[in-house]
């Protein structure tokens, strides 16, 4: 394993170790990396204390995790700040993903009972498209379109990356103007380029999709209310994964619960509402209820 990252697993697995304990003396902690042998492939007894300083100083830098001492009770170490790694950031998705990753090497057997959601492609352009959005140039790329198939070149200038789906998309500003998500699985290649661009001040990466489901911002639909009537028990699903950040309840009995959403009803999220079947019923807008209908009875006529 490479020293890089076989550093990291090191500092993933402390915090881990300190996290599931809430407090914990480093004599325990030693303990337990005594009884290690994935990344304790040197048989350390301890970690050495220099060390384990180095350790923290280095989580609180890459993780933003401040692992802290309580000298007033056992000299107990502690994660101050242990929301940082429940929020909606890539930082706190790539540290429980490493958590999983060090627990499932300890157990081959039990790896082949944990199995993830395949992703696309595309990622190995990650690291490029950072450094663009961090020297502010711009990349040369050849992008294969979904629906042609062609190849065309482009000069963009990234301003965000998202993740949607399990695709991760580089939002750009395009030499003709317009602002588009490129998925990275589709870029044939793409290299940097030495000219510079500034980046938009009207585009907020936090709000720029807020109005959607997904990464579709389509000229042709605006803002509106929309009202869903959702069957008991889908509801449930709901609670735990609204379909939108407006969503809220206007009304609910134990038989079903009717939901308002504020949103921009393009494709996506007309396909996530018909991804529920006859558990749902559009009530508002009249309009996307007779989309809904025709969708349903174009499915039924294609399969007679």
């Amino acid at each position: 394993m490479a020293t890089s990252i076989k550093l990291i697993r090191r500092y993933v697995w402390l915090v881990e170790t300190i996290r599931r304990a809430g407090r914990i003396t480093i004599d325990e902690i030693n303990s337990k990396w005594g009884r290690n042998s994935t990344l304790n492939d040197n048989h350390e007894s301890e970690i050495p204390g220099r060390t384990f300083h180095r350790h923290r100083e280095a989580i609180a830098d890459i993780f933003g995790v401040d692992i802290v001492c309580d000298r007033r009770c056992r000299n107990e170490y502690y994660i101050e700040n242990p929301e940082v790694l429940e929020e909606d950031s890539f930082t706190a998705n790539l540290f429980n993903r490493l958590a999983v990753d060090n627990r499932l090497m300890d157990n081959e057997d039990l790896a082949e009972r944990v199995i993830d959601e395949p992703q696309a492609g595309g990622t190995s352009y990650i690291p490029l498209v950072i450094n663009a959005l961090q020297l502010q140039v711009k990349l040369s790329l050849v992008y294969r379109s979904q629906f042609s198939g062609k190849t065309c070149h482009h000069m963009a200038a990234p301003q965000f990356l998202k993740k949607n789906k399990q695709r991760w998309y580089m939002v750009s500003r395009l030499e003709s103007g317009g602002v588009v998500p490129l998925a990275l699985d589709r870029i044939v290649s793409a290299v940097l380029t030495d000219d510079r661009f500034e980046f938009d001040t009207d585009i907020d990466p936090a709000d720029y999709f807020s109005d959607v489901v997904g990464v579709n911002l389509d000229s042709d639909y605006g803002v509106e209310r929309v009202l869903v009537k959702v069957n008991a028990p889908q509801c449930n699903y709901l609670e735990q994964l609204p379909l939108h950040h407006t969503q809220k309840v206007v009304d609910a009995t134990d038989e079903f619960t009717i939901y308002e959403y504020r949103l921009c009803a393009e494709y996506e999220f007309q396909h996530e509402l018909m991804r529920m079947g006859e558990s749902i019923e559009v009530l508002e807008p009249v309009w996307l209820r007779h989309q809904i209908r025709t969708f349903a009875e174009k499915i039924v006529s294609s399969h007679q």
